[in-house]
């Protein structure tokens, strides 16, 4: 289980994503601090983007936006003030 406060304690962090996975569903935050996660969501029209600023919202209780990567499998994630 991944712990809400680390995300609470940054303002950004680097997600990889795992697109067409079984389920959503954040997987591990590796050592060097880059978060992994499985997205249900296909990678076209921007599903797997939306989906994963759904889950986060869910999760954390605030919203996030893509900084960098809206088309790549890692994107830098800035957790936004609510």
């Amino acid at each position: 289980m991944i712990d809400k406060n680390w995300f609470y304690a940054r303002e950004s962090f680097i997600l990889r994503v795992r697109t067409k996975a079984p389920s959503t569903k954040l997987v591990e935050i590796l050592p060097d601090g880059v978060v992994k996660m499985d997205v249900h969501a296909v990678p076209s029209d921007n599903e797997a983007n939306v989906e994963i600023i759904k889950y986060f919202k869910r999760f954390l209780g605030r919203r996030v936006s893509i900084l960098v990567g809206k088309t790549s499998k890692e994107k830098v994630m800035k957790i936004l003030e609510e």
